[in-house]
């Protein structure tokens, strides 16, 4: 499995080799090697699935074939978008890939049920600090 973005998200994801040493829930959390391989092999990825996926050959030996590389082509267009792309060779040769320029957009309702996925029910979901100023611009 390859995932190729800009060269600032792999950085910032810890570079080529991220996500292989031991994972904890906090590091798989960050890796998307883990996250691509307990899609491929469950369909889904939630806070409640972290312990079960952890424990599970099959999705750590994914992980461990995953690589992070970095796509020039991506870097050039990044932060104005967010290519990404990931292509799995199969046992027999053959590729498939998908790619996107930016993330799908998203309404407050798809947001609010991803959200419900994802967050743990029993943890708060108010934003707990208060920061002064205006956040910046996003460039483009």
């Amino acid at each position: 499995i390859e995932i190729a973005l800009a060269r600032q998200p792999v950085e910032m994801l810890g570079g080529a080799s991220a996500g292989h040493a031991a994972l904890n829930r906090e590091t798989a959390d960050h890796s998307p090697g883990f996250a691509i391989a307990a899609i491929l092999l469950t369909g889904r990825l939630s806070h409640a699935d972290y312990d079960t996926l952890l424990a599970d050959p099959r999705v750590l030996g994914l992980n461990d074939a995953t690589t992070l590389v970095e796509d020039p082509e991506a870097t050039k267009h990044y932060p104005r978008e967010f290519p990404a792309r990931v292509t799995l060779t199969l046992e027999g040769g053959a590729t498939l890939s998908a790619s996107q320029r930016r993330p799908r957009p998203t309404d407050a309702q798809g947001f609010a049920a991803k959200l419900a996925q994802l967050w743990p029910s029993n943890r708060a979901r108010a934003w707990p600090w208060q920061l002064p100023g205006k956040a910046p611009a996003f460039p483009g």
